[in-house]
């Protein structure tokens, strides 16, 4: 098939922490012109919300594009995507603890979505995003 979905457990986030995340067996990855990240509060058909109200949008090659629905003075590598295997579809998300502080404590809706060479564009993950505060906040 072109495209798998992976639904799977939820992302945890601590907050002003480093986030990093390998996800897993999403199918094949070759040929991806695009491959977003992103984090929403309400991913519904029914909501008005678009990727402008990102809580958090990570592109492959474009980094940090989003971060609590602004666009400006962002610093594109605190946040990345890496594909690690592009034949069997293992990415690792990482999101660096300056960004991490700035997300709201709550359960948010996240997928990945490819958009191939060929002009097919899927879902390859759909989960929930925690971002959860710690007890250490010295460091």
């Amino acid at each position: 098939s072109e495209s798998v979905i992976k639904k799977s457990n939820t992302l945890t986030s601590y907050i002003a922490s480093t986030f990093s995340n390998t996800i897993q067996y999403l199918g094949n990855l070759e040929s991806t012109d695009k491959l977003y990240f992103t984090v929403k509060t309400n991913p519904s058909a029914s909501s008005s919300s678009t990727d402008d109200d990102a809580i958090l949008q990570i592109e492959l090659t474009d980094g940090l594009i989003r971060l609590n629905a602004s666009g400006s003075g962002l610093t594109a590598s605190d946040a990345s995507i890496a594909v690690d295997d592009d034949q069997t579809g293992i990415v690792t998300i990482t999101i660096k603890p300056n960004i991490t502080r700035v997300i709201p404590e709550a359960t948010y809706y996240c997928d990945l979505k490819v958009k191939k060479a060929s002009g097919i564009i899927s879902p390859v993950y759909v989960g929930k995003f925690v971002s959860t505060p710690t007890a250490t906040r010295r460091i």
